[in-house]
């Protein structure tokens, strides 16, 4: 994951119970993303192809 220093840094600054909110959400987020691309473990996220790039 690229680019989640920022959030966590703000949460830990706010207090636990914010750690605590992010965790959940990145959590979910992670869960939802694993379940659109067939993904059951994280370790297939490296062999999973989700994306098609187009060069123009």
């Amino acid at each position: 994951m690229v680019g989640i220093a920022q959030p966590w840094l703000k949460a830990a600054l706010e207090g636990e119970t914010a750690i605590d909110g992010l965790y959940e959400k990145i959590l979910l987020e992670l869960k939802v993303a694993m379940f659109c691309t067939g993904v059951q473990k994280l370790e297939d996220f490296r062999a999973k192809k989700v994306w098609k790039w187009h060069e123009h």
